[in-house]
């Protein structure tokens, strides 16, 4: 497999990370209710473990990124979870073990099951349907293993680019999706909730509308 072909999305990938990591270190722990806390800190989490991802692909370590991969989706979905799912009794009965468990649904299928009531993501279905195929890479499947000896078989590379592509894209949208609506439910809070006031909403939509300029861009530079 040949870096050269999945370098655009590498690149495009890494500067949306950089710009999106700008917008985010601008917000402050403070102030935050405890949902949109633990939304916030699930977002650094999944920031955090997408540059590790990117890292890996730039040197060539394939079968550590593709694992990584569902760790990255499990964050996405607890986070949304959290931000749209989650009771408030729930939320306040972890903030008061000061942070020492939020109780979860048991599985992520119920995970998903719940966030899938809020809204209609076709995205998120298609990016599930890698969590079963990435198990081999988690788990030292003998097949991903293989693929150290036989990664310039052509079939293979083939195999690894379209992946690589595919990983590299859909984790990139998951974290503007994360991002996005973790400043979109922030102007909501700015403007219904009794903290009103508190929260600078010009702010907010100014990071907002920088999210929305970054997506288009992605989108821009993939076409490319």
């Amino acid at each position: 497999m040949s870096q050269n072909q999945i370098e655009p999305y590498l690149t495009a990938s890494k500067t949306v990370r950089e710009d999106v990591a700008g917008i985010v270190s601008a917000q402050s722990f403070k102030k935050l209710t405890s949902r949109r806390l633990f939304h916030f800190l699930y977002l650094l989490r999944y920031l955090e473990h997408f540059h590790s991802v990117l890292i890996l692909f730039e040197e060539k370590k394939y079968n550590s990124a593709f694992a990584l991969r569902r760790v990255l989706f499990d964050t996405y979905l607890r986070g949304i979870w959290i931000s749209r799912c989650a009771t408030d009794e729930t939320i306040e009965k972890a903030r008061k073990s000061n942070f020492k468990k939020i109780d979860f649904p048991k599985t992520r299928k119920e995970i998903q099951q719940a966030i899938a009531t809020t809204a209609q993501d076709s995205a998120v279905e298609r990016e599930s349907t890698m969590y079963s195929r990435a198990s081999g890479f988690v788990h030292s499947g003998l097949y991903e293993t293989a693929m150290y000896a036989i990664s310039n078989n052509p079939k293979v590379s083939e195999h690894l680019v379209r992946n690589a592509r595919r990983a590299l894209r859909n984790t990139t949208l998951r974290l503007l999706h994360v991002s996005l609506d973790f400043h979109v439910q922030m102007l909501r809070d700015a403007n219904t909730s009794p903290r009103k006031g508190v929260l600078d909403t010009e702010e907010l939509m100014s990071r907002t509308t920088s999210l929305q300029t970054i997506a288009e861009q992605y989108r821009v530079d993939l076409a490319a």
